[in-house]
């Protein structure tokens, strides 16, 4: 499976997962903010991925398809919570390990420094 079929996967995953969530929140009554359930559902998601692809990566036995995929998911959290320089770094990271061997890589890299320059301009460790 292509790294483009993974995305599309991973996609339509997050927007059943978001449909459902919406669901749930108009059946809670009209007294919910849906954009803070929103916002919150997405983070969680994100940080539900970015501990999916951590899972993959630790694991010794770790094959290219599943590279393609934890690479996948890392890119969605960032999507879902582009204000997360967790998610970034973590994107930078691996971005910076496939480069050579993942189409999509380098580019991801470059996002993932300009997501990490836009949120703390000051900092040091963007690429460290």
């Amino acid at each position: 499976m292509s790294i483009v079929a993974l995305r599309a996967v991973i996609r339509l995953g997050a927007a059943l997962l978001a449909v459902q969530l919406a669901s749930s929140a108009m059946a809670q009554g009209p007294d919910i903010d849906s954009r803070k359930l929103e916002d919150w559902s997405k983070s969680r998601l994100a940080a539900s991925f970015g501990a999916i692809a951590e899972e993959m990566l630790n694991d010794p036995r770790v094959v290219v398809p599943q590279l393609e995929l934890a690479f996948g998911l890392r890119e969605l959290a960032c999507e879902l919570d582009p204000d997360s320089p967790h998610a970034w770094r973590r994107l930078f990271e691996l971005a910076t390990a496939v480069e050579a061997e993942l189409e999509g890589a380098p580019e991801a890299k470059r996002r993932a420094i300009e997501a990490l320059v836009r949120l703390d301009p000051r900092s040091e460790e963007h690429t460290s």
